[in-house]
């Protein structure tokens, strides 16, 4: 067997590539198989790193009967991001219709279901069983609530509310140089009507006026990336996965662009 196998230690996970080439002189099987760790919960605000679950890419050729054999066991690389919301520009929905009311305790199962559905097409290509998949989703939730709580300990968290309904969810998180947008993400019947577009307008007319940056993370394979760029954010750090993002008031834009 031969078997290549590339680490990347992490701050708080190790991401890993194995390639392996198994050949069977007995059966006349040569199997190939790929392992990768994906994501599993966005990063840390100071550690823009993925996490994962693994996925193994394996194909089995048996040299007798010319017969190949491929399957995928795991989960891909999601695209949902931080914010699975509007990727256009359109605004199909009354500023008067979209409200943010303070998350409470009750609102678990709900922001479970937001979560779910920005996983849901990654996870159910694992081929995993329901029972298995919904296993997995609240781990993941439970994880990533955890780690926002540790990291952002001073965010606002809060529900995104639609003709009264909830829609969505936002965590926010204030300093006296930025606002973080730590999270904003809509259950998938409230996508694409412009409730994003009509939220972040809130917050760049906040950070225009306070002279504050706005700071986010997103996927590069987000569709909601090129959004971000038309709505003037601008990618600080890239890493293999992710982008780190700013948006900058005039004000602060021409002085830095000074110095």
């Amino acid at each position: 067997m031969l078997c290549l196998d590339t680490r990347v230690l992490c701050k708080h996970e190790v991401i890993f590539t194995t390639c392996g080439l198994t050949l069977s002189s007995s059966t006349g099987m040569i199997r190939l198989s790929l392992r990768r760790r994906v994501r599993a919960f966005p990063p840390p605000k100071s550690s823009p790193e993925f996490f994962g679950t693994e996925i193994e890419f394996v194909s089995v050729y048996d040299c007798r009967t010319n017969f190949l054999k491929q399957q995928m066991n795991g989960a891909r690389p999601s695209s949902d991001g931080a914010a699975p919301i509007a990727t256009h520009d359109t605004i199909a929905i009354a500023r008067s219709q979209v409200t943010l009311v303070p998350r409470q305790d009750g609102d678990a199962e709900f922001l479970y279901r937001v979560y779910a559905s920005t996983r849901a097409e990654e996870v159910a290509q694992t081929g995993w069983p329901m029972e298995m998949q919904e296993q997995f989703l609240r781990m993941q939730f439970n994880a990533q609530t955890s780690a926002y709580a540790m990291q952002t300990p001073t965010a606002e968290h809060s529900i995104i509310h639609v003709h009264g309904e909830p829609a969505g969810r936002m965590i926010l998180e204030r300093t006296t140089t930025e606002l973080h947008l730590v999270d904003i993400a809509l259950l998938p019947e409230y996508r694409n009507l412009g409730v994003g577009s009509l939220l972040m307008g809130d917050l760049l007319a906040e950070a225009e006026q306070s002279d504050r940056k706005i700071h986010l993370y997103v996927e590069r394979f987000n569709p909601a990336l090129q959004w971000y760029e038309r709505m003037g954010f601008v990618a600080v750090t890239e890493g293999p996965i992710y982008l780190e993002m700013y948006w900058r008031p005039q004000r602060i834009a021409t002085s830095e662009d000074k110095q």
